[in-house]
């Protein structure tokens, strides 16, 4: 997986000052965050006037020569007003847009254009960064635990990485946080251990967290814990089949019971077999029922949710 956020840091920008005008352009400032798609902004673009009868409207449009392979990038331009009078002043803010992951150098041309005709050029070169580029998010089944692996190839002004758990794959709790190596262009690898994971499915997801407080979260890795001796329900949120898992020393004949949330009997089932058993819920409507699995002397409980 490759975190899909970019940093855009000006390498070089100019100003012109050809025959009484002067254009200049102020490099973005940041970082800034997005999914996939991010767009620079404000950038500055300033003409004065240092000849007393060079005003008008200026028009800021942008040429762009140069994009990472397979982003889309584009430019938002701007327009203003300049009086006579040497010193004028005025200003607009432009933006340029990234789509896509890839990293690389945006780069091109701006141009002013004024009316009465007078143009102005400034070439331009932003470097995309893909601040944390995660290439691995692994977890593994790990006695009583479960072992949480990371992997990145680069991190940019990364702090920290928080751990969430959630067991129905909706809400999420941090159970735990991982420092960030900061700025590195260094590979780095991180482990966590989750201490008590929950019977059934366990969904983990990452947080990275910069220094400026911007976030993004990692895709969604989920693993099956079973304890040893115990019946195994999952997922818990499900459309018409339940998975249950059972302990070597179970019987051939497992039956299962569902409840409203008010306690009262709905169903009731049996079905033949060991190891790990599909078993194909009746016809109910979407909410949350109480499901009990009942083989032998063990037995176990979970709720569900019915979509």
């Amino acid at each position: 997986m490759k975190k899909k956020l970019y940093f855009l840091t000006l390498l070089n920008f100019a100003a012109i000052n050809l025959f009484s005008q002067t254009f200049t352009v102020t490099p973005p400032t940041g970082p800034y965050s997005g999914n996939g798609s991010y767009t620079i902004t404000p950038i500055s673009f300033t003409i004065t006037n240092t000849g007393g009868s060079q005003g008008g409207d200026w028009t800021i449009t942008a040429t762009i020569s140069g994009c990472p392979a397979g982003n889309i990038c584009n430019f938002t331009g701007c327009t203003m007003t300049v009086g006579n009078g040497s010193n004028a002043t005025n200003s607009c803010n432009g933006s340029i847009s990234v789509t896509g992951t890839a990293n690389g150098a945006v780069s091109g041309t701006y141009t002013a254009t004024r009316v009465p005709a007078l143009t102005r050029t400034s070439g331009f070169s932003y470097n995309v960064v893909l601040p944390i580029d995660l290439t691995n998010f692994s977890l593994n089944n790990l006695d009583s635990k479960i072992n949480i692996v990371w992997s990145t190839a680069s991190e940019l002004n990364n702090e920290k990485f928080l751990i969430e758990r959630s067991t129905d794959g909706r809400a999420y709790k941090t159970i735990g946080e991982v420092a960030g190596a900061g700025t590195t262009t260094e590979p780095q690898e991180y482990h966590f251990t989750d201490e008590t994971p929950a019977p059934g499915i366990n969904y983990y997801r990452l947080k990275q967290m910069d220094f400026d407080g911007n976030f993004e979260y990692s895709p969604i890795e989920s693993v099956v814990f079973r304890k040893e001796g115990e019946i195994t329900i999952y997922p818990t949120i499900v459309q018409s089949e339940l998975q249950v898992e059972l302990p070597e020393k179970a019987g051939e004949t497992t039956t299962l019971k569902i409840f409203s949330m008010q306690g009262a009997l709905l169903q009731t089932q049996q079905q033949d077999g060991t190891g790990k058993l599909t078993i194909t819920l009746p016809e109910l409507t979407a909410g949350q029922y109480m499901v009990e699995v009942v083989n032998g002397n063990l037995s176990s409980r979970s709720i569900i949710f019915k979509q």
